[in-house]
């Protein structure tokens, strides 16, 4: 089967995203500082031996064809590589290339591999510099790796390009279908990788959507466990006056071609590199400042968290809501729930965990605004076929209010609200993906 995508909806589509540093030439400098990020990834030393402990071999063939010439997919402009997130952490993306297989007849048709930690991960083509108009935007795919399981195919990337100076490290111009072909991968793993055992089959699936075009009332019995957090995430007050500062310090380079440009160039990123290493130190400075002044805020709104039990309530509206969705056949996971990687122990043949991973609060444009966010992660494993069939990583915000509007009851009151409107907020958007049109029909009904 194959799947063909020229668009796919970005994760947390519709939220308020971290504030970034404006300045194109900080950007730039950067850039130079994360190149390091972009890498193959590490390779096993022989292919006819186990992976090293915590790390899974994720099987995979590569296709690359430029108007109607195929090119090697492992070198040149046509060298593929992967942007790859992980649900598991808060770190940025990592543009990472596949290792080609050692066997020769195996390299030349595409066979690679990636080195993963066990985890859930969206991984697309190309390191998503985009342009404005592109009509080929890559489709992210949802990768499942379980902790038990070493060696996993999981498709065919058939990447066609566009135009003379298309590149695939920058993703854009080119259209890309994800084939499935278990019986060649099948073949590869034994000839090539016969020391790891038997290999899964675990095709990938578009992110934001629930695996196999099903809905969730579909599933039948589900599972479900819930859990929250009970402090408050301040707000990251360094990093804000830290940003703050280096965009007024760091000049802009010179657009000037030539050796003068150059030569300006060279002065100006020097100036660069020295005023911010000063600015950083005076953001650093100003952040333990403003934390300081405003701990009496945050110690109310600490109250507020900590004097209700917000896995309860989280549990209880989650549970409202998937009955408004139709969706009746669930039940509480037990408080020893085994964890969603170990086939066949569950209660139910699927689990819904849904968490709350934080509860912050994070500054505007104007210092003194600040609004609430609500970290939130939602996954439904079919711990029996041991696949992940939805993992969605959301970041719901509430408006922008000015910090002393959170003083007193009035602003806890504020603060509770806001809470309960950025959960409904990433509820909706999670039922939407899981359940879409289910709750509109079911009022249309009556």
């Amino acid at each position: 089967m194959n799947k063909t995508s020229k668009s796919s909806p970005g994760r947390g589509s519709g939220f308020v995203a971290n504030r970034t540093l404006s300045n194109p030439t900080l950007t730039a400098l950067l850039l130079l500082l994360v190149a390091a990020g972009c890498a193959t990834s590490s390779g096993l030393k022989s292919e006819s031996a186990p992976p090293p402990p915590g790390k899974s071999v994720v099987l995979m063939r590569l296709n690359v064809s430029v108007n109607g010439k195929r090119l090697n997919p492992f070198s040149g402009r046509s060298k593929l590589v992967f942007t790859i997130v992980s649900h598991e952490t808060n770190q940025g993306p990592l543009h990472i290339s596949p290792v080609p297989v050692q066997n020769e007849g195996f390299r030349k048709d595409g066979w690679a591999y990636l080195l993963m930690q066990p985890g859930t991960y969206d991984i697309s083509l190309g390191e998503h510099y985009r342009h404005p108009g592109d009509p080929y935007e890559p489709a992210t795919y949802l990768l499942y790796v379980p902790a038990h399981r070493h060696f996993r195919y999981v498709g065919m990337f058939e990447v066609t390009g566009f135009g003379k100076k298309w590149n695939a490290r920058e993703g854009k111009l080119m259209q890309t279908t994800l084939e499935f072909e278990p019986g060649a991968a099948q073949l590869v793993a034994e000839e090539e990788f016969g020391a790891l055992g038997a290999l899964s089959l675990a095709e990938l699936q578009p992110v934001n959507g629930l695996a196999g075009n099903h809905s969730l009332p579909e599933l039948g019995a589900i599972s479900v466990a819930t859990s929250a957090p009970q402090t408050l995430e301040p707000p990251h007050w360094s990093e804000r006056a830290i940003s703050d500062y280096v965009n007024v310090v760091v000049l802009p380079l010179p657009s000037g071609g030539g050796q003068a440009g150059a030569a300006v160039g060279t002065v100006v990123l020097a100036w660069d590199l020295t005023a911010g290493t000063f600015a950083t130190i005076a953001g650093a400075i100003e952040g333990k400042a403003t934390a300081k002044k405003w701990r009496p805020l945050l110690a109310n709104l600490n109250e507020e968290v900590m004097g209700t039990n917000l896995n309860n309530s989280f549990k209880k509206f989650l549970g409202e809501q998937l009955r408004a969705h139709g969706i009746t056949n669930f039940s509480a996971a037990p408080p020893d729930q085994p964890p969603a990687d170990q086939p066949g122990t569950n209660s139910s043949p699927h689990l819904l965990r849904a968490e709350i991973r934080e509860v912050g609060l994070f500054q505007g444009q104007k210092r003194d605004l600040i609004a609430v966010r609500v970290g939130m992660r939602f996954r439904i494993t079919d711990t029996q076929e041991e696949h992940c069939l939805y993992d969605r990583v959301l970041s719901p915000c509430s408006d922008f209010n000015r910090s002393k509007d959170y003083f007193d009851k009035t602003g806890r009151d504020l603060f509770a609200s806001q809470i309960a409107a950025t959960l409904s907020s990433g509820l909706d958007t999670f039922l939407g993906d899981v359940a879409p049109g289910v709750k509109e029909e079911k009022g249309e009904a009556h």
